[in-house]
């Protein structure tokens, strides 16, 4: 939960800074250096590092039922997707499996 709410701060100030969120389309995997969102962020400098899930390997795919990683998708920069797995039910509210969010 806090990697997802620094990740939606930096681009918080990235949509300040250049008016858009990053436009990432289809969405992409978050690997922290190449893919297009982290790219974007760590250029403009709006994230010092980027933040992983606990559990990530640096393979998978966005929905698959045993990747752990951060997924990210803005069509056209207006809004944006990320999404998660979630590994327990102890965040209240919410249950285990994939979770997304949006500004």
């Amino acid at each position: 939960e806090q990697d997802i709410k620094s990740l939606q701060g930096a681009l918080n100030l990235y949509i300040n800074q250049k008016g858009n969120f990053p436009i990432c389309s289809p969405e992409i995997a978050v690997d922290g250096n190449t893919d297009c969102l982290s790219a974007l962020l760590l250029s403009e400098e709006t994230i010092k590092a980027m933040p992983f899930d606990p559990k990530y390997k640096g393979t998978g795919s966005c929905g698959d039922a045993n990747s752990f990683l951060y997924c990210y998708h803005s069509a056209d920069g207006a809004s944006y997707t990320i999404r998660y797995q979630l590994e327990t039910n102890s965040v209240q509210g919410k249950s285990a499996g994939w979770q997304s969010v949006n500004p």
